[in-house]
């Protein structure tokens, strides 16, 4: 049996580009992976990117979010490609 993230996360930008995004008045570079699921101000080659976030290592969209940093679902099953402790 498959366990773990066995889906194609969706990426919605060029990922080969700089992705970057700002945190505390800094831009950092990130992977795509990350830069997907981040909450805060982002760009790619310089350009701002206004396209959705997404949940760490899934396709679920978060809703309204404009926090600095990068956002989990803390309610799936396996979170990190494990189960959670205690379930």
């Amino acid at each position: 049996m498959k366990r773990g993230y066995t889906g194609k996360l969706v990426y919605d930008f060029n990922s080969g580009g700089n992705c970057e995004a700002k945190i505390k008045e800094r831009w950092y570079r990130m992977t795509p992976i990350s830069f997907r699921s981040f909450g805060g101000d982002r760009r790619i080659n310089g350009e701002a990117y206004l396209g959705p976030v997404y949940y760490y290592r899934t396709n679920i969209e978060v809703e309204g979010t404009n926090k600095e940093a990068i956002c989990f679902d803390l309610n799936t099953e396996n979170y990190f490609g494990r189960k959670r402790d205690g379930e």
